[in-house]
């Protein structure tokens, strides 16, 4: 038989490189089959060549199943291609016959041995709880009867289901015990009576599009019981059984998407231009790239452990596979947002080399098994983390060596040994080992292995696991309340990133230990350990593009105290991986002295205005054009004409940059980064900037729609427009219809009656979205269309209806459905204004794990959200400062860690929803630019945790569409303050709200219409 190593080589060669036009299997061919839709058939062929479905089937049984690592290893040229091909031929295979290797009898494993061998397909239909990826409406189910079981039901999403031959179901039992509600049936499909099995057709997915998911139905099917995989009603132990093999490959296969991904970023990042330069002297690409390699090697050491595992420790592997299945798919997913900064308007390409990275970031959450099997991880680990605390960490032995080297022997792969809840952590273990090796190497003429950084980031992490042995130490045997808090979540995800740090350290020291046959000078090195570390460690300032990084602390000299560790920062995984995806706005070099001829820049960067005499448009524009081309020519080394494309002329991100910085330099705060890319020639970029400077509202009305948020509400909001305008009356009314099946209350009635249970979360969301959507079709009634749209929490279900991502109905649920997941969390959060920035913002909440950054709204406008103790703790410390803090009259913490637990279940909702891309320009608060993507529920479950990135958002509007008026669309004005200040006071848009607090009417609205120039104003008046 031939090696791991082997069949992995052969497969490279066999498949060859991606970048080869004349490849059949490379980026083009692919690409291509990902449009259609369709399965790469010479790929298949490829594979079948190889017997690649051997991989999966255990060796007792004809298969080359021995080794999990291995398998991990051999899956890599495949994934690293085409996530589809991959999964859709043959993973998907293994996670379906995964419950026949662990609990099925010998004739079961044969049968199932005998199909993949054989080159067939075996598909999966499992059940899904309540916060699962699937389309949980659909289930089947299975009664007894003499000598059987009768199935019947559907499943919507199946991967394989017509191309399968086996069919692994997970059935409910009717009216079986409690526990034992489900069991899982091995079926084969040419045993089954035709007339009782439907396929109900293939469902589009956003990822893997190659990839068959389709519809099942099995109508009153009788089946014999020896189809009953392990016993009637073992179907839940069995899943998790099967779940405990299956995480330990998905760290394998979404490192192997991610490094394509890095492989195209660094070919594009070291392209030279013909002045010699290229992305690579830009500081921001280089931290990039080099972020992105330290997560590999990160996912690289947890896929190993996870997998080796396995073999050595079945006993304790349960909260590794769990943690690296969890974590990987994450880091993966940030680095890959921050990659795609670097290719900029490349980003968006369809084909080639470019084409391939969007691939593999639209395949990444279907790969991962998306937020059901995220969810399903932290549930895993938690439970263990109490036993853990009290009975395993800094006293149990660490795990074999051979746990980190991956050339080392296995034991045979025993399915039976692994446990559900691990009896002890040694990989902990071994960061508190290594851990003192480093501080017993320390000291005068000591030669230490790793050096003083490494040392001091070990301790750091160290030093939050005896933080989290102390808090699981308080949690009382079976509180599952106290588990399933937000706060123990946030523990559980530092507690994955101590994992990860400690499955580093593992590896790094067995390599200085690993005999030279297979030892790796770079995975020896210090290097790479005390750079993975410090990014776990300062995870979420290194990593995100908007925050400062934080240096490490130097120790004291002289007397004193000696300067503390570095603590892991809390809730790393909502800071730093739910951060808000934007491009920095990044200023690459200082600019030399103003040349001859420009009058000085005022304070904020921009001539002062009273100094220049009167222009025109025309005046304004020519002036432009000029100064733009000359920056251009000094970019490109030659002329360029008003009429030239930027990109054809070969600008690139680095050239870009550099006149971003200039215009930012020349002219003040005009544009975003992203702007430059909008605007395809220099001609139509010195316009959009004569139109940002000049402003002298020439032209047609331009209007762009902002709505307000949770906070803008109050008792009887908006009943006298109510009563005076039949347009507004016929929109609410529309909208009331809409939201009453849900809530079960009429919206109407609650704003007439001045009822103050409009504060309740649970009618807060739906009023909100009822007055803004009645509002906004008011003015497009009047003749008032949005060139963009923009919203604030809440505010953006209204924003994506009047875009046309969603129906009227279908947000009308979402949002009640949301309103009333959130009202009925625990109470304990609490929110608060500070007059602070960002950067200042995130250092308040390094030292409270339960309170992160809810809101962005302007450069010193920031809100913090989350328990309501640490909030005054955080205001004390400000009011040491003379900072003073604002609580806000709110009843949970909204856009915080604090809402993790809605998530799941919201998820559950929106799933089902068909959302879309906007047909306006939708501007997200989520991702702080304009969304490009169609908002479908990955979008709308990330928006409840994440930071409302206004500021973002609003200066990316008002700087790429240059809008003549802003409208501010809610029952009273929040956010026109900040618009009219980032909008440039009086030289800026017109900025007004459609209402200006309680005493609104329609005499205000048809103030707003005439200074919209829109018309009629009778529109806004009553008609009847």
């Amino acid at each position: 038989m031939t090696t791991a190593e082997e069949r992995t080589d052969g497969l490279e060669r066999a498949f060859g490189p991606l970048d080869d036009p004349a490849n059949p299997f490379g980026t083009e061919a692919l690409l291509a089959a990902d449009a259609a839709g369709e399965v790469l058939s010479e790929a298949e062929q490829v594979l079948d060549r190889a017997q690649f479905n051997a991989e999966f089937v255990p060796a007792d049984v004809g298969g080359r199943l021995e080794r999990m690592d291995e398998l991990g290893r051999v899956l890599r040229p495949v994934f690293r291609r085409d996530a589809s091909l991959g999964f859709g031929y043959g993973l998907n295979c293994f996670f379906a016959t995964t419950p026949v290797w662990t609990a099925g009898d010998a004739v079961q494993r044969k049968h199932a041995a005998r199909l993949l061998l054989g080159g067939q397909r075996v598909a999966v239909a499992r059940h899904e709880v309540a916060h699962g990826n699937d389309f949980v409406r659909d289930e089947f189910t299975a009664r007894t009867v003499p000598g059987g079981l009768v199935v019947d039901g559907s499943k919507s999403a199946i991967a394989n289901a017509s191309r399968a031959t086996g069919l692994v179901l997970f059935a409910r039992m009717r009216d079986a015990a409690r526990g034992r509600s489900h069991s899982v049936l091995f079926l084969d499909r040419e045993d089954l009576p035709a007339d009782r099995v439907e396929d109900l057709g293939r469902r589009a997915t956003t990822g893997m599009r190659s990839a068959e998911f389709g519809g099942l139905r099995i109508t009153d099917c009788t089946v014999p019981l020896s189809t009953v995989l392990g016993e009637v009603g073992d179907g839940y132990e069995l899943s998790l059984r099967s779940s405990l093999l299956i995480r330990g490959l998905i760290p394998s296969i979404v490192l192997a998407g991610a490094e394509t991904a890095l492989r195209t970023v660094a070919r594009f990042a070291h392209r030279t231009r013909a002045d010699g330069r290229s992305s690579l002297d830009v500081q921001h690409v280089r931290d990039v790239l080099t972020g992105s390699f330290l997560d590999l090697l990160l996912i690289d050491c947890l896929a190993l452990v996870a997998t080796r595992a396995l073999h050595l420790l079945p006993r304790q592997m349960s909260a590794y596979a769990a943690a690296a299945a969890y974590l990987a798919p994450k880091l993966v997913a940030e680095s890959m947002d921050e990659m795609a900064t670097v290719l900029g308007e490349e980003t968006f390409t369809q084909d080639g080399a470019y084409g391939m990275f969007q691939k593999q970031r639209r395949d990444l959450p279907v790969t991962s098994l998306g937020h059901a099997g995220s969810a399903g991880r932290q549930v895993s680990i938690l439970p263990q983390l109490p036993y853990f605390a009290r009975h395993s960490w800094f006293t149990e032995a660490e795990p074999p060596p051979g746990l980190f080297r991956p050339h080392e022997p296995l034991p045979p792969l025993d399915l039976s040994r692994p446990a559900l809840l691990g009896d002890g952590d040694p990989l902990a273990a071994t960061l508190v080992a290594c851990t003192g090796l480093l501080e017993a190497a320390h000291g005068p003429g000591a030669q230490e292995p790793g050096g003083p950084a490494l040392r001091h980031l070990a301790r750091a992490l160290t030093g939050e696991l005896a933080d989290l042995k102390k808090a699981f130490e308080q949690v009382r045997p079976g509180d599952r309340d106290a588990l399933s808090s937000p706060r123990s979540f946030g523990l559980a995800d530092r507690y994955t990133l101590v994992l990860a740090g400690a499955a580093a350290l593992g590896v790094w020291r067995e390599q200085r230990h690993a005999p030279e046959d297979h030892a790796d000078p770079f995975l020896a090195a210090p290097a790479w350990a005390t750079a993975v570390l410090y990014r776990l460690v300062r995870g979420s300032d290194c990593r995100c593009p908007t925050a400062r990084r934080m240096r490490t602390p130097r120790p004291r000299r002289g007397p004193g105290p000696a300067a503390p560790p570095p603590r892991l920062r809390p809730l790393p995984l909502a800071a730093r991986l739910n951060r808000p995806r934007t491009r920095p706005l990044l200023r690459l070099r200082p600019r030399p002295a103003d040349r001859p001829g420009h009058p000085a820049s005022g304070p904020t960067g921009s001539r002062p205005l009273q100094d220049q005499p009167p222009r025109t448009h025309d005046d304004f524009a020519l002036a432009h054009r000029e100064w733009l081309c000359e920056r251009l020519a000094h970019y490109l080394g030659r002329a360029v004409q008003a009429g030239d494309s930027l990109a054809e002329e070969g600008l690139d991100s680095v050239a870009a940059l550099s006149l971003y910085g200039d215009i930012e330099e020349e002219f003040g705060p005009l544009i975003e980064p992203d702007d430059i890319w909008a605007y395809p020639t220099a001609g139509q970029l010195a316009h959009f900037l004569a139109l940002r400077e000049a402003n002298q509202g020439e032209g047609p009305v331009r209007a762009a729609f902002v709505f307000t948020g949770q906070g803008s509400q109050h008792p009887g909001m908006t009943s006298g427009l109510y009563l005076d305008s039949t347009g507004y009356r016929a929109f609410l009314d529309e909208a009331d219809a809409a939201i009453m099946p849900w809530t079960k209350q009429s919206v109407v009635e609650l704003i007439l009656a001045d009822d103050p249970a409009v504060h309740r979360t649970a009618l807060t969301q739906p009023a909100l979205f009822a007055v803004g959507y009645a509002l906004a079709r008011t003015l497009e009634q009047a003749g008032v269309r949005p060139v963009a749209v923009l919203g604030h929490g809440i505010g953006e279900f209204a924003a994506a209806t009047v875009a046309g991502a969603f129906t009227l109905a279908d947000a009308a649920k979402l949002v009640a459905m949301r309103g009333a997941f959130m009202q009925y969390l625990p109470p304990g959060g609490g929110m608060m204004a500070l007059c602070i920035t960002p950067y200042e913002a995130t250092e308040l909440v390094a030292a409270e794990p339960a309170v992160g950054i809810s809101a962005i709204n302007a450069a010193k406008a920031v809100v913090l959200s989350g328990d309501r103790a640490a909030l005054e703790r955080i205001e004390t410390r400000l009011s040491e400062r003379g900072l003073r803090c604002r609580h806000l009259a709110v009843s949970h913490a909204f856009h915080s860690p604090l809402m993790a637990p809605v998530v799941p279940k919201f998820e559950a909702v929106v799933r089902r929803m068909p959302g879309g891309a906007a047909k306006v320009p939708f501007y997200s608060t989520v991702y702080g630019r304009l969304a490009t993507e169609p908002l479908y529920a990955p979008y709308w479950t990330e928006q409840i945790t994440a930071p409302v990135r206004f500021a973002d958002a609003a200066r990316s509007l008002l700087a790429q569409q240059a809008p003549t008026h802003v409208v501010e669309i809610g029952p009273r004005a929040v956010l026109t303050p900040y618009l009219r200040r980032m909008g440039g006071g009086p030289r800026g848009p017109v900025c007004l709200p459609v209402c200006q607090g309680p005493a609104g009417d329609a005499v205000d609205l048809a103030g707003v219409i005439s200074a919209l120039d829109a018309g009629p104003l009778s529109a806004a008046l009553s008609g009847a």
